[in-house]
């Protein structure tokens, strides 16, 4: 289980296992979603116990072999591992925006446990998933500045971008790179950094949303903050479009 744990009941907890079923039927589940077997409330609330409860790459990594997936590389971009909670993560949010999903939703707000899906897809490391999920819920009216009373939600989510790569022992690789794949969808949409971007030669940063054209890396740098820069590669050019 997740952080989260709602006590999900009546229709919300049957979408919710409808989500998490290991033959998951997306032809059955819009039959059932045209006929209005499911309201608004119970699609938001099922979907972010989902997001919470999907089972990452790196457990299943964990289970199956016992090893600590931070030691090996482990599939990345595209890759989907079929079978996993997580593997559908995508087709559940393209699904569910035309049936009431709410991109922008904060639950639990005002409290500490405050949380919203753009900011919950973060923790997907299942492919590129949480990437082309946050941009399905950003081009249906996601604020990728989302915040309320106690969070900024980009802001967190940019401190571990920075915090991880320099720590690179916290994640596998496959795990950074889902998640930095992320970020980058985030700021392609409009997330403002806390501190501003250097553009390379006009670089059009809302390019970043094809994410899959642009990767990431740390630069040891005497003169930057804690002595490295971060930056974005053209991955067809290879050449820097973008330091931070």
């Amino acid at each position: 289980m997740g952080m989260l744990d709602y006590d999900l009941t009546g229709p919300s907890k049957e979408l919710y296992d409808r989500l998490m079923a290991s033959d998951f039927d997306i032809v059955s589940l819009k039959k059932e979603l045209d006929a209005g077997k499911y309201d608004e409330d119970s699609v938001n609330d099922a979907v972010i116990e989902y997001i919470d409860d999907c089972s990452s790459v790196e457990d299943y990594f964990r289970e199956l072999t016992g090893e600590d997936p931070r030691e090996h590389r482990l599939p990345d971009g595209d890759k989907i591992i079929p079978g996993l909670d997580s593997s559908h993560v995508t087709e559940v949010i393209r699904l569910l925006l035309n049936y009431g999903l709410d991109p922008n939703r904060i639950y639990n707000k005002g409290t500490e446990d405050a949380i919203c899906l753009i900011d919950w897809l973060r923790f997907i490391d299942n492919g590129y998933q949480a990437a082309d999920s946050v941009a399905l819920l950003l081009e249906h009216g996601g604020d990728p500045n989302l915040c309320d009373d106690r969070y900024h939600y980009f802001a967190e989510t940019d401190f571990d971008v920075q915090f991880n790569t320099i720590n690179s022992d916290m994640l596998s690789p496959q795990q950074l790179d889902a998640f930095i794949h992320y970020w980058m969808v985030l700021i392609g949409y409009g997330a403002k950094p806390p501190v501003p971007m250097t553009l390379k030669d006009g670089f059009d940063v809302r390019e970043l949303r094809n994410h899959r054209n642009y990767y990431f890396g740390a630069i040891h740098e005497k003169d930057a903050v804690d002595g490295w820069d971060f930056c974005i590669f053209d991955h067809r050019t290879h050449w820097e479009i973008a330091r931070y």
